[in-house]
């Protein structure tokens, strides 16, 4: 708009100027979109690999000291993701002890 309110006149080579450049950068900012949104599916499955059920029953299995018990407990444990994501987090050390006081929390609620 000229500051009179009414349109300007726009060279037409201009004005071809301006809506391929326009376009340009509509195409840049949608290939952009595209690749953050590829980088975000990638992290999000790569996560939900690193704290899958599978990832945690398998070093539960290798743990020593769990009894069945404790073993099926955390079955149902891990389908918490908080869980799952806690548990996989821990330094080794501290897994079996951290299992231990949430299957004794969840026995005595129980009761």
């Amino acid at each position: 708009m000229c500051p009179t309110g009414l349109e300007c006149p726009v060279p037409s080579n201009m004005s071809h100027m301006l809506r391929a450049g326009s376009g340009d950068t509509i195409v840049d900012a949608m290939l952009e979109t595209a690749t953050a949104s590829k980088l975000r599916a990638t992290a999000v499955i790569e996560n939900e690999e690193r704290f899958s059920i599978s990832k945690c029953v398998e070093v539960v299995d290798k743990m020593q000291h769990v009894d069945h018990h404790l073993s099926f407990f955390t079955l149902d444990l891990f389908e918490n993701p908080n869980a799952r994501e806690t548990f996989i987090s821990l330094k080794s050390e501290r897994r079996f002890t951290w299992l231990q006081n949430k299957f004794n929390s969840s026995s005595s609620v129980a009761v």
